[in-house]
């Protein structure tokens, strides 16, 4: 396999999990906004 290939295989994992990441915090994101507001939950989030 080369080198290239093996980039695009782990850009494309690492695309999907990304996506799947911001799925899955979406409903989160959108209960803990409504509990400590919009900035402190894109900081819990994000860090």
């Amino acid at each position: 396999m080369s080198v290239v290939t093996k980039f695009i295989l782990a850009l494309a994992a690492a695309l999907s999990w990304s996506a799947f990441s911001l799925w899955a915090a979406q409903y989160w994101f959108e209960e803990l906004a409504g509990i400590a507001g919009w900035p402190v939950a894109m900081f819990v989030i994000a860090f």
